[in-house]
């Protein structure tokens, strides 16, 4: 029994050390990608043009409602519309720090 202790022992001694080793080769895994994709975001240093468009149609079905007691009476139209729109917004925007805007 003290045997199998002691292997367990020495077990749960050897991956808490191991732990700290295994963070720092995920970690450096993680950098180098990072590295691999180029640069990376830089608060102060971003300047970006913005174009949105937004397109929808939108198709409005009214039918016919007939009358329970008649079905050759109508109680109802059919209407059938499309409307259709696109909206286009362009604009410019610079991130800045927060510091900086604070006291402009």
């Amino acid at each position: 029994m003290v045997e199998y202790a002691m292997v367990i022992v020495c077990v749960i001694a050897a991956l808490v050390t191991m732990q700290l080793y295994v963070k720092r080769a995920i970690q450096g895994r993680v950098r180098e990608s990072a590295d691999i994709i180029g640069e990376q975001y830089a608060p102060g240093h971003m300047n970006s043009e913005i174009t949105l468009t937004q397109r929808g149609n939108t198709t409005i079905n009214t039918t016919l409602k007939r009358d329970p007691d008649n079905p050759e009476t109508k109680l109802g139209l059919e209407t059938i519309s499309t409307i259709n729109e696109t909206t286009t917004r362009t604009g410019y925007e610079n991130v800045g720090k927060f510091e900086d805007k604070l006291f402009d």
